[in-house]
């Protein structure tokens, strides 16, 4: 068949256009939104044809083989794939390139996958010396498949008869497969050596990093290996290199709230706060602020590891195994005439009075410490040992923070009443269909939910006066003071998050 469009133009055609084109060939338009179970016939067509072509089989019977594509396929194609099967009906079905895609990566990824344990154990069964180049492309199949989902963390889990893959997509583990643990043993000593560990330690936690080059970007892989009941987990780290860095204007962040933002990180000296659990997305918010700072202000981070690459900052790699620790390189940094700091974390009582002391010294200094809410923050350096008047003159804002997962397009509109926070709240509201763009999930990506605790003259008073914690909080409420559930009520009340995210933000 021969068409005007050209295969990239394809790649850009909506439902309706392809169901036109369907009809007008005698093709069918394939939906899917649909569940598919691809594994069971993943050996219909050979990979080298998959991959040329960019076609899957999704179902066989005794009459048929339906093929899916995102453009109608020539003759000649048509003719290879009759040649393997030809007692039987080859019907094609068009579909959206943007949901196919997903599906043919996964079903390249799975067959790829079998190849290589195939290949593998052919190896380990003969007692051959273990093929790297094999290995590497093994492991680089795992790494590809996560970045291609944009996973954060790859987990290898070791156990009694198996070893599994899992991925951490917009927060939640999703099972990847499983394999035997003699290809996983393989592929374990195969990455260390990549990571530059040592090899036959296996009573011991290691640390190791690597990058590779992965559907042509630039990745670094930070790797945890940790000895366990059956063998040793490993727990891979995605930061990807060359990511965009966030716009504060990109955060969703109420505008009120923005322009005091905006404000505040201009302020000469002071500490900016920021709080959460692991994973809340605190380095990534405090990046997105010092892009926002003027190029011409000094700006040092120290950092370990480095997240993100800045152009305009002078980024400190901690080494702690050359004997250049945290407080050493936090007093060096003081010397070297900054006007902005940005600390990685505030690990202890030490780090908290260096902290405390260059924020008074005419130094804007940027943290992180872990607690639940913005007020918490200011008793816990109080449990570190901190002074109050210390606390009350150097901080300028507290920021608590949560990542929830965001509705994908495919959401679904009702009338909901529910509890939340001791109030009553009715409303249309979304909650999560699932289509392929999204894995099924009804979730796709995460945004950020935030409280801001600007401290006014009255705040840092009742701080340095010891007043509780029901006061401060009594008076930043009247104040205009928006906690992180109700900033999530408020993005749940526009459609970007569901009810059940919202909940998180109250436990």
């Amino acid at each position: 068949m021969n068409y005007a469009i050209v295969e990239q133009d394809f790649k850009l055609l909506d439902e309706s256009t392809l169901r036109q084109i369907a009809l007008e060939n005698q093709m069918s338009y394939l939906d899917l939104h649909e569940n598919m179970e691809l594994e069971k016939y993943l050996n219909i067509l050979p990979l080298s044809l998959i991959e040329q072509y960019q076609i899957l089989c999704f179902k066989e019977d005794e009459e048929s083989v339906s093929i899916a594509s995102f453009k109608p396929l020539e003759e000649e194609v048509l003719e290879k794939i009759q040649n393997l099967h030809r007692l039987k009906i080859i019907k094609i079905h068009l579909c959206v390139f943007t949901l196919f895609q997903f599906f043919l990566e996964k079903v390249k990824f799975l067959i790829k996958f079998q190849n290589y344990l195939d290949r593998l154990e052919l190896h380990l069964s003969k007692d051959e010396n273990q093929d790297e180049i094999l290995l590497e492309q093994f492991l680089e199949l795992i790494l590809s498949y996560a970045c291609f989902l944009k996973a954060s963390d790859i987990h290898l889990e070791p156990l009694e008869n198996k070893a599994l893959i899992r991925y951490r997509i917009d927060g939640n583990l999703a099972k990847i497969l499983d394999f035997d643990l003699r290809s996983f043993q393989a592929l374990l000593t195969h990455i260390k050596i990549v990571a530059l560990l040592n090899v036959a330690e296996q009573r011991q936690a290691q640390d190791g990093s690597f990058s590779k080059i992965l559907l042509e970007q630039k990745y670094d892989f930070r790797i945890s290996i940790m000895p366990l009941l059956y063998g040793q987990g490993v727990v891979f780290r995605i930061l990807k290199q060359d990511e965009q860095q966030f716009k504060l204007d990109q955060l969703l962040i109420a505008k009120d709230r923005l322009l005091r933002l905006k404000t505040y990180i201009k302020a000469p000296y002071g500490l900016v706060l920021f709080c959460g659990p692991t994973g809340s997305g605190k380095s990534t918010f405090m990046h997105a602020i010092l892009n926002e700072i003027d190029r011409d202000k000094k700006i040092i981070t120290l950092e370990d590891p480095i997240e993100y690459k800045l152009q305009h900052a002078q980024q400190i790699l901690l080494n702690s195994k050359a004997d250049f620790d945290f407080h050493k390189a936090l007093r060096a940094v003081l010397r070297q005439d900054p006007d902005v700091i940005m600390v990685g974390e505030i690990r202890d009582e030490e780090s908290l009075d260096i902290v405390l002391k260059a924020s008074l010294s005419g130094h804007l200094v940027l943290s992180t410490l872990h607690t639940n809410s913005a007020l918490e923050a200011v008793y816990r350096m109080k449990h570190m040992g901190a002074k109050e008047y210390l606390i009350a003159y150097s901080l300028n804002l507290i920021i608590a923070q949560r990542l929830l997962r965001k509705l994908c397009e495919c959401k679904e509109a009702s009338f909901e009443t529910f509890c939340f926070q001791n109030q009553t709240i009715k409303g249309m509201f979304y909650k999560p269909k699932g289509c392929a763009k999204c894995m099924y999930s009804g979730y796709k990506g995460r945004l950020m939910v935030a409280e801001f605790l600007f401290l006014d003259q009255n705040i840092k008073s009742m701080i340095e006066n010891n007043s509780s914690y029901e006061g401060i909080l009594q008076y930043a409420l009247k104040n205009g003071f928006v906690g992180l559930g109700f900033d999530a009520l408020e993005k749940a009340k526009c459609g970007l998050i569901s009810i059940e995210e919202l909940k998180k933000t109250s436990i």
